[in-house]
């Protein structure tokens, strides 16, 4: 379900900054087994974030939606944290039609 005020993040993954949608989603208690809500709060000056990134202030993973759904939220951060951290064995084969197989583990 499309909340009225969010912004879709991929397939039926949305985020918003309105009380008033976790309201809403809380009234539908038939669907707790397929919602998670996460809360907190970060803001930055124009571009900041950005900057904190490439200077290596920040980790970043690629989006995994069976992380967000199916992780113990009691410790889903220390979990992700690790894959951050832990150094990634990655391989990369080029064919030549021009496509690109990559393949990774932790």
């Amino acid at each position: 379900m499309k909340p009225s005020k969010g912004l879709s993040v991929i397939a039926d993954i949305y985020i918003s900054g309105f009380s008033e949608v976790l309201d809403e989603l809380l009234k539908h208690p038939e669907n707790a087994n397929e919602q998670r809500f996460f809360a907190g709060y970060a803001g930055w000056a124009q571009g900041q974030l950005e900057f904190e990134i490439a200077r290596g202030g920040w980790y970043t993973l690629p989006l995994d939606v069976d992380a967000i759904f199916r992780m113990n939220p009691l410790t889903i951060y220390d979990e992700l944290l690790k894959r951050a951290t832990i150094r990634r064995i990655e391989t990369r084969r080029e064919f030549r039609d021009g496509t690109t197989a990559v393949a990774g583990r932790y």
